[in-house]
């Protein structure tokens, strides 16, 4: 019998309850669930959850060490479940597909064990767009999906798209094309970039 990857602590609940809290206010309120993840990783003696653009942090007894992502529908189920378990003290178990609570399970597919390490990129909830979309040319597609910000990227790219094609069209009799400002608008992404180091 192989053991499977997974991480596990006990915790208070009243401290996890905060920490689990903290990160649900804070993140967009907008977002559709399932479309950005939180990160959970063990310490020695404690645990951090990590949301774009926000961390929190409670003491653990851990069992098992290890580096866990799930959506950010799983952070609402667990705001959810807390306000009916009474114990004290709760055991956090997430696996491949599972997240358990004491004795409440929350499957989703999305829920992973992952190298550990922590993400790569982190942003503010609200950075502006061309924060977001100097992604693109910082990362590779592959670390910004590790970092669970490819739907954040995603939804921003479409949305500069959009605004260069209402700007091209307000200014096509002056003989200003899509590809002239697709390539300014790069140029001054660049520029950012630039100026920020």
């Amino acid at each position: 019998m192989t053991d499977e990857p997974s991480l596990v602590f006990l915790v208070e609940r009243n401290e996890f309850k905060d920490a689990v809290s903290y990160l649900f206010s804070c993140r967009t309120r907008n977002r559709k669930p399932g479309a950005e993840y939180f990160d959970v990783d063990s310490g020695n003696t404690q645990i951090e959850m990590e949301v774009t653009g926000a961390s929190s942090s409670c003491s653990a007894v851990v069992e098992k060490a290890g580096y866990a992502r799930a959506p950010l529908i799983a952070l609402e189920w667990c705001c959810k479940a807390l306000r009916s378990i009474k114990d004290d003290r709760l055991r956090i178990h997430f696996s491949a597909g599972q997240l358990k609570m004491g004795s409440l399970i929350f499957k989703h597919e999305g829920i992973s064990l992952r190298h550990r390490g922590g993400r790569l990129i982190d942003l503010p909830v609200d950075a502006p767009l061309p924060d977001v979309l100097a992604l693109l040319t910082l990362f590779t597609a592959e670390e910004i999906e590790e970092s669970g910000m490819l739907a954040r990227v995603r939804k921003a790219d479409r949305y500069a798209s959009r605004l260069i094609d209402r700007a091209a069209k307000t200014l096509a009799p002056l003989g200003t094309t899509r590809n002239a400002l697709d390539e300014f608008i790069k140029e001054q992404l660049n520029l950012r970039i630039q100026q920020s180091n």
